[in-house]
């Protein structure tokens, strides 16, 4: 199963690599295929195209079983986007500090994400 990770980037310290590494660690470590934004080569160039990156991002989201939402995926736009369209999609959407916390090797966090808007 391949999963996407999800969270606040921008205003956070190095760019919140660190979480994103190491909530990606965890989910390897069960056993799951993960696509890190945060292990992109260019990202650092995002603060400058930040639109380039959301449609990477949603045409990867595209290609994946279920998305991973960071501690305050809240506060990020971009991740905001994401979930939502995860859940338009039908994907399986799970809180990665719920995972994290779990010694379950079976996953079953998931979070309801509300509409952005009105249908």
């Amino acid at each position: 199963m391949k999963v996407y990770i999800a969270g606040p980037m921008r205003g956070k310290e190095e760019l919140n690599f660190p979480e994103f590494r190491r909530v990606s660690k965890v989910w390897r470590d069960y056993g799951y295929e993960v696509i890190n934004p945060a292990d992109n080569p260019n990202l650092g160039d995002q603060i400058k195209d930040r639109n380039k990156y959301l449609k990477h991002d949603i045409v990867t989201i595209c290609g994946v079983d279920a998305l991973v939402l960071l501690k305050d995926w809240e506060e990020s736009p971009g991740a905001r986007l994401e979930a939502h369209i995860a859940q338009q999609l039908d994907l399986p959407i799970y809180l990665a500090h719920d995972v994290v916390r779990s010694s379950a090797v079976k996953i079953r966090h998931f979070v309801h994400v509300s509409p952005m808007w009105k249908e």
